[in-house]
């Protein structure tokens, strides 16, 4: 029987550049090597797919690309999988509160499932996925290298910021609903457009060495 609760997270196109799960010194990333450090870590991971919605499609549905028949950003993986039990499915079948949030299966505005594959999948769907962040695109003027620029906006706008905290709210619902827990959390970061918060930009000093990208946390 089920008995623990769940938090996932999900990030967009991070690379394993972490201090103290892989010795990459170059990305500054507090928080997530002090979770490393208490935490299991993997040294040999592989993606299912070279692609956003096949590979996870394949992750959420534990299939290959193969088996889903998604090799693109239109198909869906219920057009053969129609009664396929998706990995937060399965514990809202057994009874758990399920909740996700942001980028987790791929967004409806660029291909299926549909509704983020709700209700089959969740019970609530808390954030939509639908950045702001592109508004803040960085331009021919304010790009500096590899496409990535200061953003003056204030980190508290952006999308991921905007998640975090409506994931924080969530958490408190699911503990009061009363059932063990399956909460997603879908970061777009650091998927580009890679405009980034000053204060974030500034740890990086264009020394004529720059990073090849950068991943916040």
């Amino acid at each position: 029987m089920l008995q623990n609760n769940v938090l996932f997270f999900v990030m967009d196109d991070l690379r394993p550049d972490l201090n103290e799960a892989y010795g990459q010194t170059q990305v500054i990333t507090p928080n997530l090597d002090a979770f490393a450090k208490r935490s299991l870590t993997f040294e040999r991971a592989y993606v299912q797919f070279s692609h956003c919605s096949p590979s996870r499609s394949s992750f959420m549905t534990g299939r290959t690309p193969q088996q889903t028949q998604v090799y693109n950003f239109v198909s869906s993986f219920r057009t053969v999988g129609r009664d396929w039990v998706t990995l937060p499915q399965y514990f809202k079948d057994n009874g758990y509160y399920v909740a996700g949030g942001g980028k987790l299966f791929h967004p409806d505005s660029s291909g299926p499932p549909l509704n983020n594959d709700q209700p089959l999948s969740w019970d609530s769907y808390y954030f939509p996925n639908d950045p702001e962040d592109k508004k803040y695109a960085c331009n021919e003027s304010t790009q500096l290298y590899f496409g990535v620029c200061p953003s003056e906006e204030s980190a508290d706008s952006f999308f991921d910021a905007q998640l975090a905290a409506a994931a924080m709210d969530e958490l408190v619902v699911a503990r009061d609903s009363g059932k063990h827990w399956f909460l997603g959390v879908g970061f777009e970061r650091p998927h580009r457009p890679w405009n980034t918060p000053r204060e974030f930009y500034d740890l990086y000093p264009n020394s004529g060495n720059a990073p090849t990208d950068i991943a916040l946390d």
